[in-house]
C-alpha cells in the first residue's frame, strides 16, 4: 500500500462527507481496511479544553462513558496527547494503564466480557498549528497476546501518524 496515494484518496473522500457520523463511520471503515481491525478496536478522542480532558468520539458507545484528564499518568491516551508523540506497544496488556474503558462492552449482542487491549499504537491528530486536538488510538484484543492477532510495526506506526494528518483536518 502506498500511504501517500491512500491519504489523498482518504482525504478527498473526507473533504466531501458531511462533519460528524459521516466522516466518522468513513475514516473508522478506512482504518479497519488498512490495519485488519474490528470496529471495538478503534479510538477516537477530542480534547476538550475548557475540561482540560479527551472526550470519546468514537465508540459512540463511549461518548458518554466519562473523561480522560490530559494530566492522566496512567492513560496512554492523555501521554500521547500531551507529549504529542506517537507510540506502539505490542506489550501493553503487561504495563500498568486505565483500562476502564476496554470492560464497557461495546456490542449491544454481546455476552462475554470485553477482550483486554494487546497491542496499541497511539497518535496524536494534529491541528492546523501542529498542536494535537485530541488522538487515535488502534488495538488489538484478545486473551492474550497470541490471539490478538500480529504486532503493530514500525511501519504501521509511521502510517498511523501520515493517516493522522488527514484525519485531524476532519475529525
Amino acid at each position: 500500500m502506498n500511504i501517500s496515494e491512500f491519504c489523498g484518496k482518504l482525504d478527498s473522500h473526507l473533504a466531501a462527507r458531511t462533519p460528524g457520523a459521516e466522516r466518522y463511520e468513513m475514516a473508522i471503515a478506512a482504518l479497519r481496511q488498512v490495519f485488519n481491525l474490528q470496529p471495538d478496536e478503534i479510538a477516537v478522542l477530542a480534547v476538550d479544553r475548557e475540561n482540560d480532558v479527551l472526550r470519546f468520539k468514537w465508540p459512540v458507545k463511549l461518548q458518554k462513558s466519562g473523561t480522560i484528564p490530559i494530566s492522566s499518568r496512567e492513560s496512554l491516551a492523555a501521554r500521547t496527547f500531551h507529549e504529542n508523540k506517537a507510540v506502539a506497544n505490542n506489550r501493553f496488556a503487561d504495563i500498568y494503564h486505565a483500562s476502564i474503558f476496554e470492560q464497557i462492552k461495546l456490542a449491544p449482542e454481546a455476552t462475554e466480557r470485553p477482550q483486554p487491549i494487546q497491542k496499541i499504537l497511539s497518535a496524536p491528530l494534529p491541528g492546523s498549528d501542529g498542536a494535537p486536538t485530541g488522538v487515535i488510538q488502534l488495538s488489538r484484543k484478545g486473551a492474550d497476546s497470541n490471539t490478538a492477532g500480529p504486532n503493530f510495526t514500525r511501519e504501521d506506526l509511521a502510517a498511523l501518524i501520515e493517516i493522522s494528518k488527514v484525519l485531524g483536518k476532519y475529525l
